[in-house]
């Protein structure tokens, strides 16, 4: 009746996010996950999970992966402030996992 998911590195953070479901918010409109998954996730396992963004990211703003709206930008050093606004999205998120 229900699935145990275990994700890793980004598919942690992506996963989470098709869990959660629902419309994500871009600075021109939103992108719609779907419906949320939780009543048909019994557990979810995230292991070095990319949450608050890649440091890689600091050398490599370039690469889309890294962007500021559905990238994995993990905002300023101090941080968590700035992240990305898929991952602001996703931590404020109050949807849980399973």
């Amino acid at each position: 009746e229900k699935v145990n998911i275990i994700g890793h590195s980004m598919g942690v953070t992506l996963g989470r996010g098709v869990i959660k479901g629902g419309q994500v918010p871009q600075p021109e409109g939103s992108f719609d996950l779907g419906p949320a998954l939780t009543d048909k996730v019994d557990t979810f396992i995230g292991i070095a999970g990319a949450n608050y963004g890649l440091v890689a990211c600091y050398s490599m703003y370039i690469v889309d992966t890294c962007n500021e709206d559905n990238g994995f930008y993990p905002g300023y050093e101090e941080g968590p402030v700035g992240l990305s606004k898929y991952l602001e999205w996703l931590n404020t998120n109050t949807v849980k996992e399973g």
